[in-house]
């Protein structure tokens, strides 16, 4: 925990500019979505927002949550991933200029993961707004960030782009963290005098790499 400097206490009409400024995922367990169907969150978190009425018709958002029948299905009926995008959906619909997301993937399957990922990466792109993804997960990283800042007992260690931060393999490793297992793979090509960049990150990334390897020798 890092503890604040200063702060500024905020009441009275700041209140609805701070909703916009930023939001929350809400626990499972938070009994205000509990009983709402999965579209419902939607439709709520932006009352929550406008402070207004929101009318029963179909919600943009709607469409990314890929749940089965967001119109019917109650928060506990929905699986646990179906549960995950509706919570973070329903922040989204706030349309928040700062989106701060904390392990949003962790006990996901691969798929999950993806998902759920994709999702982030649409809403930036869509909305423009600035989102901090915490993970300790590297692949999540580089398949989702522009910028990464890595923090060590508190403490700024780095900050880059995916490229310049990863390069660092030794100070990663020293801190706990690793690259991610695709680039590995490729540095490890690249010592042995394959003519493969060592700069991969992601395993779509891996398969470009890839084809152009074997376009280059008429393999393909």
């Amino acid at each position: 925990l890092i503890l604040p400097v200063e702060f500024q206490c905020v009441h009275g009409d700041h209140r609805q500019r701070l909703r916009h400024l930023g939001g929350r995922v809400p626990p499972e367990e938070d009994q205000r979505f509990l009983r709402l169907p999965c579209h419902g969150v939607l439709q709520g978190r932006r009352q929550e927002a406008a402070g207004a009425h929101i009318g029963d018709g179909t919600d943009p958002l709607a469409p990314v949550l890929f749940i089965r029948h967001p119109h019917k299905q109650a928060i506990p009926v929905c699986q646990g991933g179906e549960k995950r995008r509706a919570a973070i959906a329903g922040v989204m619909a706030m349309e928040p200029e700062v989106l701060i997301l904390d392990e949003p993937t962790a006990g996901l399957d691969p798929r999950g993961r993806e998902v759920i990922l994709s999702l982030v990466r649409t809403y930036r792109d869509q909305t423009g707004s600035t989102v901090i993804l915490v993970s300790h997960s590297m692949e999540d990283v580089a398949k989702t960030a522009d910028k990464v800042l890595v923090l060590n007992h508190s403490h700024v260690a780095m900050f880059g782009t995916v490229p310049e931060v990863y390069s660092r393999t030794d100070e990663l490793e020293e801190m706990g963290l690793t690259v991610p297992q695709i680039t590995k793979i490729f540095r490890a090509l690249h010592d042995r005098g394959f003519d493969v960049s060592p700069s991969v990150f992601t395993v779509s990334q891996g398969a470009d790499e890839l084809m152009r390897y074997f376009e280059g020798r008429g393999m393909v």
